[in-house]
């Protein structure tokens, strides 16, 4: 469970980005990126989390245009604030169900994406539906002690998706499921000529075997905490998670030599971030200090923050949502 001061950080830095949308000060990372491929990605990370809730994940995209551009960070940071709230309140042997489908438009340069996220789970009463995107909002006595976080998700996806000229609804029936739709508008990359390769598998994790290794990750975020931890022990990996920088660098310091073979780090934690914790480490007295390998893993994937990353003392970096096989080989450059 968090400290409290990890929950007020937390609150913090969810009022900090409330701030700065309602300001127009949101910074957005236009980049090219294949919607499908995004998709498959996105679908793969939270098929491991519905296997482990026992739920059954249904999830399609009807897309005419896959190349577009726009900023990836704010369009996952929407789907997964959204399904795992579905995952969330649904009970095992329940649905989720992930779809996105290109509507019809005039303009050759911009299209419109309708996400729609729906769940079989325990729905929301007709009353709180009015208040759901308010800031802080907190529904009925039984939703409540489902929800951990600032209770701001909602009410940031709302300001994201407006920000970017989109638009959401939501309906629902108590005991019957919620059903939340989302449509944005992208620009089309007119440059790419080619349409990009979707993976040939959905993990790789078979090409990778890590039984034996012991990883260290630093992570705050509970969804991404249990992804991650899927992702890595289906290669056989035994995991360590801490929920801040202060905690990994006290857990790996006081650690006898070879307790763990890489440490996985977060970069925007609560108490200590992963720029510090990562020079704690390496500045430390530890045997393993300057040896051990040290992932950035970051929602913030801009050169700068790269480079940030390896002058902090980290050897790689990998971008956020997590692509397993991408992780996968960079864990296997660096651990034998």
């Amino acid at each position: 469970m968090k400290s409290s001061s990890s929950h007020l950080l937390t609150l913090i830095n969810d009022i900090l980005d409330m701030s700065r949308i309602e300001k127009g000060k949101l910074k957005l990372a236009r980049t090219s990126f294949n919607l499908s491929v995004e998709i498959d990605r996105f679908c793969s990370r939270y098929q491991l989390l519905m296997d482990k809730n026992s739920l059954n994940f249904l999830h399609n995209a009807e897309l005419l245009h896959c190349n577009c551009i726009g900023d990836t960070a704010q369009l996952q940071r929407i789907w997964d604030n959204l399904v795992s709230n579905a995952c969330k309140f649904t009970p095992p042997g329940g649905t989720v169900t992930f779809s996105a489908c290109e509507l019809p438009s005039d303009n050759e340069r911009l299209g419109w994406y309708k996400f729609t996220i729906s769940d079989t789970g325990i729905g929301i009463d007709s009353e709180s539906l009015q208040h759901l995107f308010d800031p802080f909002f907190r529904s009925s006595d039984v939703i409540s002690k489902h929800i951990e976080g600032s209770g701001l998700g909602l009410a940031i996806v709302k300001n994201i998706v407006d920000y970017k000229g989109g638009t959401i609804s939501v309906t629902s029936r108590q005991g019957e499921g919620t059903t939340f739709t989302v449509t944005l508008p992208l620009h089309f990359d007119t440059a790419a000529e080619h349409p990009v390769e979707k993976p040939t598998h959905t993990f790789g994790s078979a090409d990778f075997d890590f039984s034996g290794k012991s990883l260290l990750l630093a992570e705050d975020h509970p969804i991404n905490q249990k992804v991650a931890e899927l992702i890595l022990e289906k290669t056989g990996a035994a995991v360590t998670i801490v929920e801040n920088g202060l905690q990994c660098t006290e857990l790996f310091t006081g650690s006898a030599k070879g307790s763990f073979d890489a440490i996985l780090m977060d970069i925007q934690m609560p108490v200590m971030n992963g720029y510090e914790a990562a020079q704690a480490i390496r500045s430390s007295t530890h045997p393993q200090s300057a040896t051990i390998p040290i992932i950035a893993m970051t929602a913030n994937a801009f050169a700068e923050d790269i480079k940030n990353a390896l002058s902090a003392g980290m050897n790689a970096h990998i971008a956020k949502p997590i692509d397993p096989q991408k992780l996968y080989e960079t864990l296997a450059a660096y651990i034998k």
